[in-house]
């Protein structure tokens, strides 16, 4: 049976996008994440609450959560990428942009 990165994720470790078959990553990567934490995958898809306040200690509770779950996502995203695809996003604020 032959392996691939898809085959070799663990359960705690994403897996790893190598610049080809994004289709079949995206699938995975999108039950790695709500396996993890279903508002992961939530903010990768709809992206974070909107935040018009520049000072986060203004935050409300819930434009809080959505900024530390969009971190985590971003995390998780970049940490599930090659190097070579994680530099082409690296600049991208939102998990949603990547």
């Amino acid at each position: 049976m032959a392996s691939s990165s898809f085959g070799q994720a663990a359960l705690n470790h994403p897996p790893i996008f190598t610049g080809s078959n994004y289709t079949a990553w995206k699938k995975r990567m999108k039950q790695f994440m709500w396996g993890v934490d279903e508002d992961l995958w939530l903010i990768v898809q709809d992206g974070p609450i909107n935040a018009k306040v520049e000072e986060q200690h203004l935050w409300s509770a819930a434009q809080k959560k959505s900024a530390q779950l969009n971190q985590r996502a971003l995390h998780v995203l970049q940490s599930a990428m090659n190097p070579d695809e994680a530099d082409q996003v690296e600049n991208c604020e939102t998990a949603r942009k990547i």
